[in-house]
C-alpha cells in the first residue's frame, strides 16, 4: 500500500511538473484539430494542376517512336506529354524537352500569364513576382525542389505558383485555405517554414514532442485511477478533490485521457520512428517491379496516332502519358474533365482506345512484385479496411483490383485498372501503421468512414472533450496544485 501510495505521489509530481509545461501545447493541438476537420493544409491538386492545361493538338506531338526521343528512361518510369506555351512538352527523367528533343527553356512570366489565362479564361490573375526563396506555402519538399516560381494571383485571393519551365502548376491555394491554415495545419503539424525546411529536425521534434505527451498522458491516468474513492452506499468511485478546477481536470482526464494517449502515440507514428517493414519492397520499388522495364523496345504506336485513338471516345486530350505496364508499353490519355483511355502502343496504327487495361497483363505485372508467390486477385467496387475514401471521396478510385499474396508478408497490392498504376502496397508492418496512425488519429474505421456525417459528430465531440481537459491543464499552470485534499482511509 505505501509502495503504491509513493509512486502514485511520484507521477503526480512528474505530471505535474510535465503538464505545467505541455497543457498549452496539447490545448493548441485539439483546437487545431477542429480547424482541420474542415479546412486541410493547401496544395494543387491533380485534378487543378490538369484543369490548367491547355488541350494537345495533333500537331504537337510526335509521329515517330525513334527511341532517341524518350531519353535516358529507367524502368516503371513514366513520359509526360503536354501542351506548353510554344507548343508540346516532354516530361522526360532527365528534364523537359520539346518534340525535337531540345531542352525546353524558361519563359517568361508574361508568356506564362497568356499561358494560364487561355488554359483557363475565367481566372483574372495578375503577376506578384518571383518566388526564389522557401515560404510558408512552398515549403514541401516536391514544391521548394522546383524554385524559382512565378506566382500570380486572382481578384478572389487564389494564388497559382507556376514553374516557369514549361509554364506548369506547383501550387495553389485560396485566401480561405491560407487563413484556415494559421489556425489549422501549421500549428497543429509546427509546419513554419523555418522549421519544416529541416525536416529531419522537424521530424524528431515531433517524435520527442509526442513522446512527452505519452509521458504527461500515462502518469497522469495512473495517479488519476490510484485516487479514486467510493463514497459510503456507493458502488462507483469517484473524485475526491474538492478543488472544482482540479476536480474537473481529474474527471476529464479520466474521460478522455486514454484518447490523448492514442492521439500522441498515433502522431509520433505518422512520421514512422520505426521502420516496420525494413526487408520488403517500398512502395516506388513495387511500382518499379509491376511496370518490368521501360516498355520502350516494343513500343510501335506513335503519340500523334494514340491521340487520335484517344480523341474518338474522349472530348480533349490535356495530358498524353507513356508507361509501362508489365513490360508492355501503353498511352494513357487524360481529359481535362478527368477521364482516361488507354491505347496499346504495341500495335502499329492502333486506334482502339480502351477504359481499362487487360485484368490478366494487371496481373502478370503483380506477379512481378513478389516473385514465385501465389496470389488471389479480386474485383472491388467498395472500400475495404486498408484502401477507403479517407473522407475526401475524390481520392478513392472504384473499380481497383486487389491482389493478395500467400507469402510469409501476406503482401497486398491495390491496382487501378483506368490508370494501370498500383494505388496502394501493404505489408504486414504497414498494416499495424494504418491502425495506429490513421485508425487512432484520424478515426478511420470502417464504419466511419462510410458514414460521413457520424464520423463528424464524433471526431468533434471527441477534439471538444480534449479541449475541455486541455483548458483544466491551463487553468492549472496559473496556480500550483496544493496538496489534493480527501478523506484518510481507515486502513
Amino acid at each position: 500500500m505505501k509502495a503504491t501510495l509513493r509512486t502514485s505521489r511520484m507521477a503526480a509530481r512528474l505530471h505535474r511538473t510535465l503538464g505545467n509545461l505541455f497543457s498549452v501545447l496539447t490545448l493548441m493541438w485539439f483546437a487545431s484539430g477542429v480547424v482541420m476537420v474542415f479546412w486541410p493544409y493547401p496544395y494543387a491538386s491533380a485534378a487543378e494542376r490538369l484543369a490548367l492545361v491547355q488541350p494537345l493538338l495533333a500537331d504537337d506531338l510526335p509521329s515517330t517512336v525513334a527511341q532517341t526521343l524518350w531519353g535516358p528512361v529507367r524502368d516503371g518510369q513514366t513520359i509526360r506529354m503536354y501542351r506548353g506555351p510554344d507548343g508540346s512538352v516532354l516530361i522526360r527523367p532527365d528534364g523537359y524537352f520539346d518534340m525535337h528533343g531540345t531542352l525546353v527553356a524558361e519563359s517568361s512570366a508574361a508568356v506564362c500569364q497568356q499561358y494560364l489565362q487561355k488554359a483557363a479564361p475565367e481566372l483574372q490573375t495578375s503577376f506578384k513576382g518571383v518566388v526564389s526563396s522557401v515560404g510558408q506555402w512552398t515549403v514541401a519538399e516536391h514544391i521548394r525542389s522546383r524554385l524559382p516560381l512565378y506566382l500570380y494571383e486572382g481578384s478572389t485571393g487564389d494564388r497559382h505558383y507556376l514553374d516557369p519551365v514549361g509554364c506548369v502548376l506547383v501550387q495553389h491555394s485560396t485566401a480561405a485555405e491560407r487563413f484556415w491554415a494559421y489556425f489549422g495545419a501549421i500549428p497543429h503539424w509546427l509546419y513554419v517554414a523555418p522549421l519544416r525546411q529541416h525536416r529531419e529536425i522537424w521530424r524528431w521534434l515531433i517524435i520527442a514532442l509526442s513522446t512527452v505527451g505519452l509521458l504527461v498522458c500515462c502518469t497522469g491516468l495512473y495517479r488519476g485511477f490510484t485516487i479514486l474513492r467510493r463514497k459510503s452506499g456507493s458502488r462507483v468511485p469517484t473524485s475526491p478533490i474538492l478543488r472544482p478546477t482540479l476536480r474537473w481536470h481529474h474527471l476529464t482526464g479520466l474521460a478522455f485521457g486514454v484518447l490523448t494517449f492514442t492521439w500522441f502515440l498515433s502522431g509520433a507514428m505518422s512520421l514512422s520512428p520505426f521502420d516496420l517493414s525494413p526487408k520488403h519492397p517500398t512502395f516506388s520499388e513495387a511500382r518499379k517491379r509491376f511496370a518490368v522495364g521501360t516498355g520502350l523496345q516494343s513500343l510501335q504506336t506513335s503519340p500523334r496516332q494514340a491521340y487520335h485513338a484517344c480523341l474518338t471516345t474522349l472530348p480533349d486530350v490535356s495530358l498524353l502519358e507513356l508507361i509501362p505496364v508489365a513490360g508492355k508499353p501503353y498511352y494513357l490519355c487524360h481529359s481535362k474533365h478527368g477521364t482516361t483511355r488507354i491505347v496499346d502502343g504495341t500495335r502499329p496504327g492502333s486506334t482502339l482506345a480502351q477504359e481499362h487495361f487487360p485484368t490478366a497483363l494487371l496481373q502478370s505485372g503483380a506477379a512481378q512484385v513478389v516473385p514465385g508467390a501465389a496470389f488471389v486477385a479480386t474485383y472491388m467496387d467498395r472500400p475495404d479496411a486498408y484502401y477507403y475514401p479517407d473522407h475526401q471521396a475524390s481520392l478513392f478510385e472504384a473499380p481497383y483490383l486487389r491482389i493478395s499474396f500467400k507469402n510469409p508478408d501476406a503482401t497486398t497490392l491495390y491496382i487501378s485498372p483506368r490508370s494501370g498504376t498500383i494505388l496502394r502496397h501493404l505489408t504486414t508492418g504497414q498494416r499495424a501503421n494504418r491502425w495506429l496512425y490513421h485508425g487512432l488519429h484520424s478515426l478511420d474505421f470502417p464504419i466511419l468512414y462510410r458514414n460521413l456525417k457520424l464520423w463528424h459528430v464524433l471526431i468533434l465531440a471527441l477534439l471538444l472533450g480534449g479541449i475541455v481537459l486541455s483548458v483544466s491543464a491551463v487553468a492549472l499552470t496559473k496556480r500550483p496544485f496544493r496538496r489534493t485534499p480527501h478523506r484518510r482511509s481507515n486502513q
